[in-house]
């Protein structure tokens, strides 16, 4: 979602002023409702609480992508939080029925997170980001790859 959607988005949004808001809310928004497939192997309310999770943990990890430029770090994070909800639950899925404090826990996270990626909006921290966006979506990315000679409408 850190590479390939938010760089379609970034690069199909490449004219809006507001492409790198909008890029990381779609990108996050998808990211949280693809979880919506483990509704089959779990409970409905556990699953949305997972969803809203992902969402605010997709904000944050573009903003860092974004932020950072680096594709590793966001990897990394998403591997520790999955390892270490695996190591606390033991099972790769969420189990059971959500609780009240899981439902406090996933609001506390999701104000954390939309505070995090609107104080990232500005200032400084937006140019870091826009030159990032800029960078993922030009002619030359730094990926060794060299778009095609054409222009997209």
């Amino acid at each position: 979602f850190r590479f390939g959607i938010l760089g379609v988005l970034l690069a199909g949004l490449r004219h809006s002023d507001h492409r790198v808001p909008a890029s990381i809310l779609i990108s996050a928004t998808l990211f949280g409702l693809i979880h919506f497939t483990n509704v089959s192997a779990q409970q409905w309310d556990t699953t949305t609480i997972q969803v809203l999770g992902a969402f605010g943990t997709g904000l944050f990890f573009s903003c860092v992508y974004l932020y950072t430029g680096q594709l590793w770090m966001t990897m990394l994070m998403h591997f520790l939080v999955d390892w270490t909800a695996f190591m606390t639950l033991g099972v790769p899925l969420m189990v059971g029925h959500a609780t009240s404090l899981d439902w406090a826990a996933v609001t506390f996270q999701l104000v954390i997170d939309v505070a995090i990626f609107i104080w990232m909006l500005f200032g400084d921290r937006r140019h870091a980001m826009e030159r990032h966006a800029n960078r993922f979506t030009g002619r030359r990315q730094r990926f060794d790859y060299v778009l095609p000679k054409y222009e997209f409408h």
